[in-house]
């Protein structure tokens, strides 16, 4: 006969046990009511397309799915099975997952209901959590979190009056603690500052393991995610910081602080976007497509290795706002279409090798077949084109030494001056 048991990184309760915690748990929302703060709860799952992406790639392997009711297998052909290929054939089998943490919940809580609550919104949620990981000691699968947040106000105030929380807490529990601050706009800052900015999640999950992995497995990991040993050795400094919080603060003022004087003041991050695009492209093919532009020998095949490339150096936003005279800020508003370019190279690869190195052959059939193959529209393709005659335009005019007109060029026959 089988043993009765529990699963593992789960655990029991006696009612001495209850007793306690319950009593800790009394403790707090008190103490939240007393600051203004409302109970909310959320269910314990929620569909998977609120979760995932939330985490990150290790966060997302970490998430408890429930299979689908009934025949769960019903939409996997046997083909699919036989591939094995596992996170396709999740995505049909499940639907549903155990939440992961309180705050992803409390973003889709807000959104659903903010018709019907007051903001500034001041909650605290007491519920419990589940991860899909291998339980070591103290670790656990199920476990209660502790959130209290306030949405729909950037006062300063809010961060001042939740320290204020936590002492108290701890003062009437008789525990004695000391509370750190972590500010996520310095390691934002820092992600710019090496000209990763896109990758600040990747940078953060990363530097989150170091006492649990190392030094050395976090810069692998760190390789891994795309940044160059150059950004790594960049971010040595930060990572081992240590000493009181005066030292570290002066250990973060050689992280180039013209740099960010020249994007407040509107003079964008040269630097940075010079850097970025030697590590993107290479020296040699740089020269050849310069002398082919030089001789308008250029082809939408030059110019899909161009887009290749320039998609490596980040997003598009980022990359704006590191422009002299683009307001960062200004960016943040802004409807930036991050697509643009994985649209482009849909339509040239759409091309047959003929027509991207003779756009001129592109009548209205074949561009019929190209807006099919590429998921766009015969407008689109047309602006391609457009774009790319303008290219060619602009490279006509300078290698006969004159600047182009919208570039501030002067009149036909007459020398541009740079």
């Amino acid at each position: 006969m089988q043993k009765p048991s529990i699963p593992k990184g789960t655990r029991d309760f006696t009612p001495a046990e209850m007793t306690r915690r319950n009593y800790i748990f009394d403790t707090i929302k008190t103490i939240f009511r007393k600051y203004g703060f409302q109970p909310i709860e959320t269910p314990a799952m929620e569909n998977l397309t609120t979760l995932l992406g939330k985490y990150g790639e290790e966060g997302d392997k970490l998430l408890f799915r429930i299979l689908n009711s009934g025949d769960f297998l019903e939409d996997v052909a046997g083909q699919e099975l036989a591939s094995r290929n596992v996170n396709r054939i999740a995505a049909k089998i499940s639907e549903k997952g155990l939440r992961y943490d309180l705050t992803v919940p409390f973003a889709r809580f807000v959104v659903q209901h903010q018709s019907e609550i007051s903001f500034p919104f001041k909650r605290y949620q007491i519920q419990p959590v589940w991860r899909a990981d291998r339980p070591q000691k103290g670790r656990y699968r199920e476990f209660y979190q502790c959130d209290v947040d306030v949405v729909g106000s950037a006062s300063l105030l809010n961060e001042a009056e939740l320290l204020q929380i936590i002492a108290e807490v701890f003062r009437t529990l008789n525990i004695r603690v000391t509370v750190k601050l972590n500010n996520r706009k310095i390691l934002s800052g820092i992600a710019e500052m090496i000209g990763q900015g896109d990758k600040i999640t990747d940078i953060t999950v990363a530097i989150d393991k170091l006492e649990k992995i190392g030094i050395e497995k976090v810069n692998e990991e760190l390789l891994s995610k795309g940044l160059s040993e150059k950004n790594i050795e960049a971010l040595q400094p930060v990572i081992q910081l240590s000493g009181t919080n005066d030292e570290k603060l002066d250990q973060l003022e050689p992280f180039h602080p013209e740099r960010m004087a020249s994007r407040i003041l509107g003079m964008g991050d040269i630097m940075t976007l010079i850097e970025k695009a030697e590590q993107a492209f290479d020296e040699k093919k740089a020269n050849e497509m310069a002398e082919k532009l030089m001789k308008n020998r250029f082809t939408l095949t030059d110019y899909y290795e161009q887009l290749t490339q320039l998609k490596s150096m980040g997003s598009l936003t980022d990359l704006a706002g590191m422009m002299p005279g683009v307001d960062a800020k200004a960016l943040a508003g802004a409807n930036i279409d991050e697509n643009m370019l994985s649209k482009t190279e849909a339509i040239i690869l759409s091309m047959t090798p003929h027509e991207r190195d003779n756009p001129s052959v592109l009548n209205s059939s074949r561009k019929k077949r190209i807006a099919k193959g590429s998921g766009s529209g015969i407008v689109d393709i047309n602006r391609l084109l457009k774009q790319f005659e303008m290219m060619q335009v602009m490279s006509k005019q300078m290698a006969k030494g004159r600047m182009p007109a919208f570039l501030g060029g002067g009149k036909k026959g007459k020398k541009g001056f740079f």
